[in-house]
């Protein structure tokens, strides 16, 4: 099972974009833009339908900096309760725990529900349905990059399987041998030993 890092493979900008096409295969009944690099004033995507004010983020951070999310997500808890939306959609590129959940719905204290929180591991789980999302990589061809050279390896030890076995074997003689072998720095104290005792 593949868990694409997010954070690594994309650029914020790439990310927002990755992110608002999961949202119009989620929501096909509504329409989504997103502001780009822009200054967004909180605002990353934004839904276009008439009558709706929906409005989502995109927080891409490094999965295992769960604090500087959430130093982040307070600023923008503050910039949703001016815009007073209907509805907000969070995105993010970490992986959150119930606690860590329940914490972001208490900061947007109810304009954010716990369904409308997509992580990594949610995100990683659309992409794997196949029937829905498999179209996403032609977009987005770049998460599929560490997944290239993971077949471009497997295929160099097939093709060079006979040097890899060579090379596997010399290390295995090195190895044994290099037991046998001493610094002759230490020779002539040894020998001394010997003679003494």
């Amino acid at each position: 099972m593949t868990n694409f890092d997010f954070h690594r493979l994309l650029f914020p900008a790439e990310f927002e974009r990755f992110c608002l096409d999961i949202l119009k295969i989620c929501e096909p009944e509504l329409e989504f833009k997103t502001s780009g690099e822009w200054a967004d004033n909180g605002i990353d995507l934004l839904c276009t339908t008439e009558n709706r004010n929906i409005i989502g983020q995109c927080k891409r951070y490094n999965p295992n900096n769960y604090n500087s999310l959430k130093q982040s997500l307070k600023k923008e808890a503050k910039k949703c309760k001016k815009e007073d939306p209907e509805r907000y959609i969070l995105f993010t590129s970490v992986t959150l725990g119930v606690t860590q959940f329940k914490e972001i719905v208490d900061l947007f204290e109810g304009y954010l529900k716990k369904s409308d929180i997509i992580d990594s591991e949610k995100l990683n789980e659309f992409l794997r349905d196949d029937k829905n999302y498999s179209h996403i990589f032609k977009s987005h061809s770049k998460l599929l990059v560490p997944n290239f050279k993971a077949v471009e390896l497997a295929l160099d030890k097939v093709v060079h399987r006979k040097y890899y076995q060579k090379t596997a074997y010399f290390l295995h003689e090195i190895e044994a041998k290099h037991r046998l072998f001493h610094h002759t720095v230490q020779l002539p104290s040894l020998i001394q030993q010997l003679e003494e005792n």
